[in-house]
């Protein structure tokens, strides 16, 4: 059974499904919390074959029982937004609009600087994230260090040792 949970986004908390691995996003919820159309939303997702091919139809279980729910992988919400047209709308909605439109795009912006925070998320969020990345950079220490190991006791030269450091430390490592 697939749960919806609720993610701080802006001033709202969207709903993320996670499933097989993937986490989606209910669309009907996500333009009710905008204050979007859902079915004009739907049809223009329906004619943009990159999002139409991204759909995922999911039961998911709400206050009224299991339902199906149309959802986009979360990495394709960004895509979606940034199409709508502020321009067309006015008042609250087109303030709204561009605000998530705006964290679209800073969404877009930061991993480019080696920067993907989201200013919504959570203490206990942010902690979760920081482990995991912990686990998989100790992973990879862990991995260049046993690949060391093994070159070295193949004989391996000084070379190797200063390619695994300039690995490690980057363009901090002197050449």
């Amino acid at each position: 059974m697939n749960e919806v949970i609720r993610v701080p986004f802006s001033e709202d908390n969207l709903g993320v499904v996670e499933s097989g691995g993937g986490k989606y996003v209910p669309l009907k919820p996500l333009c009710k919390a905008i204050g979007l159309n859902w079915v004009a939303q739907f049809e223009k997702i329906h004619r943009d074959p990159a999002l139409k091919s991204q759909i995922v139809i999911l039961q998911c279980q709400s206050n009224g029982g299991m339902q199906s729910m149309i959802t986009l992988p979360l990495g394709c919400i960004n895509e979606w937004l940034i199409k709508i047209p502020a321009s067309r709308y006015s008042g609250k909605l087109r303030e709204k609009i561009i605000r998530y439109q705006r964290q679209c795009y800073q969404a877009h912006h930061d991993p480019f600087n080696g920067i993907a925070i989201n200013p919504d998320i959570s203490i206990e969020q942010a902690k979760a994230v920081s482990e995991k990345i912990a686990r998989q950079v100790g992973a990879q220490i862990d991995a260049m260090l046993e690949q060391h190991r093994r070159d070295m006791a193949a004989g391996g030269s000084d070379k190797i040792q200063q390619d695994v450091l300039r690995e490690f430390f980057g363009n901090h490592f002197p050449r």
